[in-house]
């Protein structure tokens, strides 16, 4: 089996290690990113399966920098699974994208939930939901 790859965005790397050793994977490259330029020379080199993204990104001035990414990442990749991990709870926010992505989680709801979604999301077979 084809090792998977995911991409984390986030500007915190203690909440990137924390995520990625909470979800415990095996046979996964777990890549991180912490702002949005990593990210472009990220993908420039690889395509991950999956990428979570924070929307609140502190190395960027624009007011949603996660959400532009998300945008971009929704039309020029389109077989990468997005899933949002942050502390914005904004429903407004989370109806906009929610063609986009495949999965919505406020920081600090239930890890186990969490894990158990991304779970489902990275190992299932069709990049579409």
């Amino acid at each position: 089996m084809n090792k998977k790859r995911i991409l984390h965005i986030d500007d915190n790397i203690i909440y990137i290690n924390f995520t990625e050793n909470m979800l415990g994977l095996e046979n996964v490259h777990y890549d991180y990113a912490c702002d949005k330029t990593e990210v472009y020379e990220y993908l420039e080199e690889k395509i991950p399966d999956v990428m979570i993204v924070d929307l609140m990104l502190e190395n960027d001035y624009d007011p949603e920098p996660g959400t532009k990414l998300i945008e971009y990442i929704n039309q020029k990749y389109k077989t990468i699974k997005l899933v949002v991990l942050t502390g914005n709870p904004d429903t407004e926010l989370q109806e906009y994208l929610k063609p986009m992505i495949r999965h919505y989680e406020t920081k600090g709801s239930d890890p186990m939930a969490f894990c158990d979604k991304m779970n489902n999301i990275i190992f299932e077979s069709s990049p579409l939901a």
